[in-house]
């Protein structure tokens, strides 16, 4: 059964799906309407199911297929950071629909699939119309696509989408090149290379070892590409488990990302509660201190203190 918000009822999860598989553009809002069922589900076969029924109503020219149904669903495997999503969210991102695009970027920036390189590339080299407001919009995909890129890459070739056309197209032939040099490199290599170019020695699978120069990643000096790689890569720390009354949490990764606590860069400091506090929150500890408190970093190297092993 699919578990659905409160007041929603419940459903099979064939229900939905099955609605999903009927073409038309008279069955769109039923369509719309289950895919919003499955969006409020926790069921993951029904989240994966979506990615599935994108590609299969994408490629079918008589289905009537909307643009909102591609971005109902670009939504959802978002929110749920389905795996699924990276092949549905880069083959939007040749969506004749600008909405569409922008659904798939911001999908993109939570699942981060490599294999987007080119189509982001694409964005980029498209930017420029004749049309003033069709030309302001197109430059701000672009430099969404620009910035995801960097994000992917772990590095910067220095556009900006304010830039003229000539710039533009060196950028896209930088990004070309190096796609080109890199394809079939998996991205966690990229994201090593990234890091030593910042003089950070990063070591990947992370270990507790392995942490302080990602600490060092989170400072406000950094470039934000450089600091993003660095949150993606310590927000995978394992949770630990609740521990019982009295007990303390005793993970060395934790420990480890718990000495940014007190780091002297200030950015530091809030990246690493930040973190930390969605690493405890997963694992159900509770009376943690709220992101919204103006000394939370304190707060968060105080309840530390009571609760992580020394």
């Amino acid at each position: 059964m699919l578990a659905l918000a409160a007041g929603a009822g419940a459903l099979h999860a064939e229900e939905p799906l099955a609605v999903l598989a009927q073409p038309g553009k008279e069955q769109a809002a039923a369509r719309l309407s289950a895919i919003r069922k499955v969006t409020l589900s926790q069921d993951p076969l029904a989240v994966r199911a979506l990615a599935a029924a994108y590609a299969r109503l994408e490629a079918d020219p008589q289905s009537g297929f909307s643009p909102l149904e591609k971005i109902a669903i670009l939504q959802a495997l978002e929110t749920h950071r389905e795996r699924g999503a990276g092949p549905c969210a880069c083959k939007a991102l040749t969506d004749p629909s600008r909405e569409v695009r922008r659904a798939a970027l911001s999908a993109l920036r939570q699942v981060r699939d490599s294999q987007a390189v080119p189509g982001l590339v694409s964005l980029i080299e498209q930017a420029g119309s004749e049309d003033r407001v069709r030309a302001h919009e197109d430059l701000a995909i672009a430099q969404e696509a620009s910035d995801l890129l960097e994000v992917l890459a772990n590095r910067s070739l220095h556009y900006a989408a304010l830039s003229g056309s000539g710039e533009r197209q060196i950028a896209v032939t930088r990004w070309r090149q190096w796609w080109e040099a890199n394809r079939q490199l998996p991205r966690s290599t990229w994201q090593i290379q990234g890091f030593h170019d910042e003089h950070l020695t990063v070591t990947l699978p992370l270990e507790a070892a392995g942490i302080p120069p990602l600490l060092e990643a989170l400072a406000d000096a950094r470039p934000a590409w450089i600091r993003e790689n660095a949150q993606e890569l310590l927000a995978a720390i394992p949770t630990p488990p609740a521990s019982p009354a009295g007990g303390r949490i005793d993970q060395p990764a934790c420990a480890a990302l718990a000495k940014g606590l007190a780091h002297a860069d200030p950015g530091v400091q809030r990246r690493a509660a930040s973190l930390l506090h969605h690493i405890l929150s997963a694992g159900g500890h509770g009376d943690l201190p709220s992101p919204s408190d103006r000394d939370f970093p304190e707060g968060m190297q105080t309840w530390w203190t009571a609760h992580g092993a020394s």
